[in-house]
Parts: C-alpha cells; structure tokens; sequence
C-alpha cells in the first residue's frame, strides 16, 4: 500500500488505537483490510484515495473527492513553475551581437555571401544547441521538483 500511497502523493496517516498507541498507515483511515480465506490480503473501501474537495464541507458532503486527474495536473503545474523558478535563477544574459554595417545580401559579392551563409549556419547551430541544454536543465529541473503530497483525513472525525 505504501507504493501506491507514493504514486498517487498520498501522506501517511497517523491514528490512535483504542489503548491510545499511534499506528501509521499508508493512505486513506478510511481504507480496511481483510486477510481471505484463501490466505491472501485484500484491501477494501478504496474510494477516498484523493483528497476531498474542500468546496464542500460539512457532514453531507463525505464523498465530495478532486478528481484524480486534477491531482496529477496540480503536480504537474507544481513542477512547471518550480522548473521554470530554477531555469530564471540559473538563465545566462543573452550577450547582443555587435551589429556592424552589414550590407545588403543582395549588394555583397559571391565571397561575401558565402561567408554570410556559413557565419549564419554557424550561429543557427550554436543556438540549436542552446535550445538543446535549455531543455535539458529544464527536464532536470522538473524531476528535481518537489513532490506533494495529500492529507486524506482532513475534514474527517479522525483522531
């Protein structure tokens, strides 16, 4: 259960039994175990492994859960602007290129613009590359973001 806590950002909950002795337990208090017949575990009551929506307190409105896809899109836009935050922190001034009096491609002679083709080729590339280690810092950075995760028992009577 702990693995699919991690997956799906869930905290671990902290309970106290009947004899006051905190237990931890991965996810939901509201999930509940059972061992088979069979020997095998099973778990029961799986529906609160989001968190609620706090749109809607109130006893009523026990069942009111986020959508598991706005959890994940939440994470997702999370990690975006922590990446976008760390590429700004580490962003490198673009230096401006000394602008001679250029002449008209049309004005210059063969030589001349050939060496223009290939003087531009070269600064395509350079900034290809740019592009390419901008991407990578940038996918570094969304790895290395912070993960969140969801207290399924607010809002609940849990002790």
């Amino acid at each position: 259960m702990k693995k699919v806590c991690d997956q799906l950002s869930i905290k671990e909950a902290t309970i106290l039994d009947e004899a006051e002795v905190k237990h931890v337990i991965p996810g939901s208090i509201d999930i509940k175990g059972i061992k088979g017949t069979d020997k095998r575990k099973y778990l029961l009551d799986l529906v609160r492994l989001t968190p609620r929506d706090t749109n809607y307190k109130g006893k009523n409105n026990t069942s009111a859960l986020v959508r598991p896809e706005l959890v994940r899109i939440y994470q997702k836009a999370k990690d975006i602007e922590y990446a976008t935050t760390m590429e700004k922190q580490n962003e490198e001034p673009e230096i401006e290129e000394e602008k001679s009096e250029e002449k008209k491609f049309s004005e210059m002679t063969e030589e001349e613009k050939k060496q223009a083709i290939d003087d531009n080729k070269k600064r395509m590339e350079e900034r290809r590359q740019k592009q390419i280690e901008r991407l990578q810092r940038f996918e570094k950075h969304m790895k290395e973001a912070p993960q969140f995760s969801y207290n399924l028992n607010l809002f609940t009577n849990a002790k």
